[in-house]
């Protein structure tokens, strides 16, 4: 008896699971999972913003990626608007990438971030990034494409091994409502090729967009920010009375501030160490010696730390702080005052570099 008990479970059990299963891909294959969602303003300043968001279609393109669209003045209401004129339920739970056009985030993109952080189901680790090109544009150049295409699949390689710096939700949100920290993240385009490329790194201040860095700047930016040290960079040298360019990878390094004050002079200190290898070099160098090798750490570290510098320098000037200097000072001062600091301090203390570089053998060959 209790071995025909046992059965009937079992197999009743078995027969669930099945059940379970082919409702799960039901499910799945009947709604529209959005993975990325733009907002552009309308035309007239009075119609709000247009979202464009793109989802993988598996009813009627075998996956590839489809588009919707929505558009209202209240930021909440544009997926509801996307929900009316589609025919599978809209979610927005799997969300991995958020683009503003270039126009709202020299606006501010403060309400949207303040809407977006309060959904409970929106992931704080997907991308957000200011776009050149509005989100239609981008859209219209993805659909029919395979789902590997979709952009936040870029953002994540370049951001690992490439010269993109760390940036989600989570670090926005972070930089947003902390006190001593403005916004970055990253800024996109669609090139002559029609592909969008991270261009460069968007840099705000009050929730507005005030700068863009260009690619050199952006990595010297990683290299300040410390989370993933990585990526490739050119650095022109001199040897003897020769000049050329030498590009080398930076597998790996670590930053440390030092914090010091006299008085009312406040001064911080960025000390990098870096492990390199080289990946180009002029013909007429010869890697044999490491006399060359001191050579090109020496002048690679001189011209680093005077990148460094310079953008170091134009932050202060522009009164952004991306890199959440305040906030470092004001772990180190007691009655520390994030106004008195901006207008008072930030803009006249001394941001110094010291970069220490050791470039591995360059491999096989040499």
């Amino acid at each position: 008896m209790n071995k025909q008990r046992l059965g009937i479970v079992a197999g009743m059990l078995g027969v669930i699971m099945l059940l379970t299963a082919c409702s799960t891909n039901r499910v799945v294959d009947h709604i529209h999972i959005l993975t990325v969602m733009g907002f552009d303003k309308a035309k007239q300043a009075s119609d709000g913003y247009i979202g464009t968001a793109l989802y993988s279609d598996f009813m009627r393109r075998g996956g590839k990626i489809n588009k919707i669209q929505g558009d209202d003045k209240q930021i909440r209401m544009i997926l509801d608007e996307m929900n009316r004129q589609a025919t599978q339920p809209v979610k927005a739970a799997k969300l991995r990438m958020i683009v503003f056009s270039k126009e709202i985030a020299q606006e501010g993109i403060g309400q949207f971030i303040s809407s977006i952080s309060k959904n409970p189901l929106v992931s704080h680790y997907l991308f957000v990034v200011v776009s050149e090109n509005s989100m239609t544009e981008i859209a219209d150049r993805l659909i029919g494409k395979e789902s590997e295409s979709l952009p936040y699949h870029m953002l994540e390689q370049n951001m690992k091994i490439g010269s993109l710096p760390f940036s989600n939700l989570s670090t926005v949100l972070f930089d947003c409502y902390g006190e001593g920290r403005d916004i970055s993240v990253p800024y996109v385009r669609l090139n002559a090729n029609g592909m969008l490329e991270a261009s460069g790194y968007g840099i705000f201040h009050d929730e507005q967009l005030k700068s863009v860095l260009n690619k050199e700047e952006m990595m010297t930016y990683k290299l300040l920010q410390g989370y993933v040290m990585r990526g490739d960079t050119p650095i022109h040298v001199q040897i003897g009375d020769k000049h050329g360019i030498i590009v080398f990878t930076i597998e790996n390094g670590h930053v440390d501030k030092v914090y010091s004050r006299q008085g009312s002079d406040v001064k911080l200190l960025f000390k990098l160490k870096l492990n390199a290898m080289m990946l180009e070099y002029p013909e007429w160098m010869s890697m044999n010696t490491d006399f060359i090798y001191k050579q090109l750490e020496k002048q690679t570290e001189n011209r680093l730390q005077q990148r460094a510098k310079e953008l170091l320098q134009q932050f202060q000037q522009e009164g952004t702080d991306p890199l959440g200097i305040g906030d470092y000072v004001r772990a180190h001062e007691r009655n520390w005052e994030e106004k008195a600091f901006y207008e008072s301090i930030y803009g006249k203390m001394k941001v110094e570099v010291d970069v220490k570089v050791k470039i591995n053998k360059s491999g096989v060959g040499e």
